[in-house]
């Protein structure tokens, strides 16, 4: 063996070995199961097989022994001290042997180049290379393409060799037993392998199940589903019931942390809002009675803060309330729960005019080229919250997206019937580390791009939860992202013949580079970028994208 070949194996097995075993316990359980049963089926089919053959042999090499005392018998009542001596006992050797079956062999070589006897001239003289080379004794040799037990006596007169006596027996029945015996065991031990593997697989089902009630307790707990618990039940082993215990007691303490801190997130949310619209109604009075333009500008600032407080804080209540009605993000309850709709207040939403709301209302977000396309329709959801929704993803994309750059906002219906609301830009799109977790809470982007409170995808997310949809993001770093929200309850208006193609393409039609292209069925406007006043009033109306 090569010296590379065991530093190879020490490289790639630990490697390529854990990917070509099963995923699961029990099965890998009955792969170990299976193939100790393997081998101790061929261990007993060596040992079976080795013993059996050695039988076998011993009885041929008995039945040469005997025929080896008859040539002694022979000799000794017909002395051989010359090669006649030896011709004329070999001859009555081979008519005493004549009784034996014609498959054994017997030959007398007379030595110094004299004849050869046998019971069998024309195979002895085919095979007389062969026997020629056989040692003193008992030896297997290849004999007319079969093999054959040899016994082999040299004949002497003192220390003169006159010749050699040779018997042999073919192992034809050695080998049909060897063969007989492969077969059967074989034929029993696949069976009681894969019974075996079945029986630990079966067996490890079973031992595995309470773990995978764990698992799947501890799945929905991830969920959101804080008052699963699991129990170890009467059955089970003392390892599992500890586990379970512990489990327990680790999920009661998660629990009231969690518990603890959303009420104090929403305890802090409802404190702060009163002390924080009483700052800002003092500020807005004190900046409205100065005639200093530099403390009206310094005040003007402190509302901006003021506003952007608001915001977080409002997030922080949104997030609350959804935590408390089971529809927070990585919560099981949805809309249609028992309290899933405590948060939402549905109501029917024309998309068109959502859409021209939204269309008038980007430029204010900044300079950038908005495109806004609109499938009529009526939408059923809570207006306050998919505006919110709306006005979070738009913020993020314009946030994400350098000056001139594109944001898309369409509104179309889904191939399964519901209504797609997606928000695509051309900016700098997610870090791939980001990702994964882009919709969990106080996720920012890296350092050096803009970075947010890390609440408002997650606020997307619970929200379009509460409403029974789903939200995913597709994006690649450096080349833009698309976030696509599917919700039901969507009730698209019949297709106008002559109107849905008064505007087949929204850039076309308004003849736009910059600014912002709308389309919704049979209307299209143009609407140039407008730069965003100092306060804006609406700033505290609506949830800021964070």
């Amino acid at each position: 063996m090569p010296r590379s070949l065991p530093r190879l194996l020490r490289r790639t097995l630990p490697r390529t070995l854990p990917r070509t075993l099963p995923r699961t316990l029990s099965a890998r359980l009955a792969l170990v199961a299976g193939l100790l049963a393997c081998v101790s089926s061929v261990a007993c089919l060596a040992v079976v097989q080795r013993t059996a053959t050695r039988e076998l042999v011993d009885d041929v090499d008995a039945d040469l022994a005997t025929q080896a005392r008859e040539w002694d018998a022979l000799v000794a009542t017909m002395p051989v001290h010359d090669r006649d001596d030896l011709i004329a006992v070999a001859r009555a050797y081979l008519v005493q042997q004549h009784e034996h079956p014609l498959s054994q062999l017997q030959v007398v070589r007379v030595a110094g180049g004299g004849p050869e006897l046998s019971n069998q001239p024309t195979l002895a003289r085919r095979s007389a290379d062969v026997l020629a080379t056989a040692p003193e004794g008992y030896a297997v040799a290849s004999i007319d393409g079969g093999r054959a037990e040899v016994y082999t006596r040299t004949v002497r007169d003192g220390d003169r060799v006159l010749g050699t006596l040779q018997v042999a027996d073919w192992l034809s029945q050695v080998d049909a037993a060897r063969a007989t015996l492969r077969a059967e065991a074989l034929a029993v031990g696949t069976p009681l392998s894969l019974g075996a593997a079945a029986l630990v697989a079966l067996a490890a089902v079973g031992m595995m199940r309470p773990l995978r009630r764990i698992c799947d307790v501890a799945g929905r707990v991830g969920e959101g589903e804080w008052d699963a618990r699991p129990h170890a039940g009467p059955a089970a082993t003392r390892e599992i019931a500890e586990v379970t215990a512990s489990l327990q007691r680790m999920l009661d303490r998660v629990q009231s942390s969690f518990e603890a801190e959303r009420r104090f997130v929403a305890d802090a949310s409802h404190e702060l809002r009163t002390p924080l619209s009483v700052l800002r109604a003092h500020t807005e009075s004190v900046r409205r009675r100065t005639d200093d333009p530099d403390v009206a500008d310094e005040l003007g600032t402190v509302l901006r803060r003021i506003d952007g407080v608001a915001r977080l804080v409002d997030d922080l209540l949104t997030l609350a309330v959804a935590d408390a009605t089971g529809t927070g993000a990585g919560s099981r309850t949805g809309a249609g729960s028992r309290t899933g709709t405590a948060l939402l207040a549905p109501a029917s939403i024309d998309i068109g005019d959502l859409a021209a709301d939204l269309a008038r209302d980007l430029p204010l977000l900044g300079d950038r080229r908005f495109v806004v396309r609109a499938e009529p329709g009526v939408l059923h959801a809570d207006p306050v919250r998919i505006d919110q929704v709306l006005r979070n993803l738009t913020g993020n994309a314009v946030r994400h997206t350098v000056s001139g750059g594109t944001v898309e906002v369409r509104f179309a219906t889904a191939s399964d019937g519901r209504l797609e609301m997606v928000v695509e830009d051309d900016g700098e799109g997610v870090h791939p580390d980001l990702l994964p977790a882009v919709f969990e809470r106080f996720r920012s982007g890296p350092p050096g791009t803009p970075r947010g409170a890390g609440l408002g995808l997650a606020i997307c997310r619970a929200l379009v939860e509460a409403h029974g949809g789903s939200i995913a993001m597709h994006s690649r770093w450096g080349q833009g992202t698309r976030v696509r929200v599917l919700l039901p309850g969507w009730s698209p208006a019949p297709v106008q013949t002559g109107l849905a193609s008064a505007a087949p393409d929204a850039d076309a039609a308004c003849g736009t580079e910059r600014g912002i292209s709308y389309q919704g069925g049979v209307s299209c406007r143009t609407v140039p970028p407008a730069v965003p006043p100092a306060v804006s009033p609406s700033a505290s109306a609506r949830p800021s994208p964070s």
